[in-house]
């Protein structure tokens, strides 16, 4: 989910997952180990993710960051939870596995984490009067396990769906056939706000929808 942090909730320095140069990337799938000595007693929720963007090169170069300690952007940070708050000790050694696989149009999380404490520690990890030594943990997450999916969504793609546009698909539609390589973006917006005038009220409404097919389907 998406999230703000302060420096003081952070239990441990950031630590780099992935560095990707878009001149050269080829793989849209990502994955990277991050690991942590802690230093700091505390229960940990999770971990946070940020970037770090440079422009240009050199002394003099151009860049921004959304990191908790730079100054607020317009980005937030991303948590990836942990089922329960972890325990930790200092001397406790944190791991991460954290993979991003592009599935579809958007990207799948998975992270997998495993919790070591302290070797030769006898601090309890959840319970201080149980006195037991902590064992350690292991959790294997990713949002696909907190998609909730109707039973409605895989009906419609089964191969017996019989499919109907919906109002949206019959405006989608009238546009897409309007766009026949002589016909501006202006009239077709005019043709769209003519067939659908109680969706599209005024100019612009119907020529910000043609625009926005026109940038992601024409060529």
């Amino acid at each position: 989910s998406k999230a703000r942090f302060k420096p003081e909730q952070l239990l441990a320095p950031p630590a780099r997952w992935a560095e990707l140069d878009w001149a050269v990337i080829e793989e849209p799938a990502v994955r990277g180990t991050l690991a942590w000595t802690l230093e700091t007693e505390g229960p940990v929720h999770g971990f946070g993710a940020w970037f770090e963007t440079q422009l240009t090169e050199g002394p003099e170069g151009v860049g921004f960051s959304n990191a908790p300690d730079a100054p607020k952007a317009l980005y937030g940070h991303a948590f990836f939870p942990f089922p329960a708050p972890l325990a930790a000790a200092p001397g406790d050694r944190l791991e991460v596995d954290l993979r991003a696989h592009l599935v579809g149009d958007d990207y799948l999380w998975e992270w997998r984490t495993h919790h070591i404490p302290e070797p030769g520690s006898d601090r309890p990890d959840a319970s201080p009067a149980s006195g037991e030594p902590r064992a350690p943990s292991r959790f294997v997450q990713s949002t696909l396990a907190g998609t909730v999916l109707s039973p409605d969504h895989f009906r419609r793609g089964g191969d017996g769906y019989l499919p109907r546009l919906s109002a949206e698909g019959r405006v989608d539609a009238f546009v897409l056939g309007a766009m026949d390589g002589a016909t501006a973006v202006g009239e077709i917006a005019r043709r769209l706000q003519a067939a659908f005038p109680e969706r599209f009220p005024d100019d612009r409404s119907a020529r910000n929808r043609v625009s926005a097919l026109s940038r992601d389907r024409a060529e």
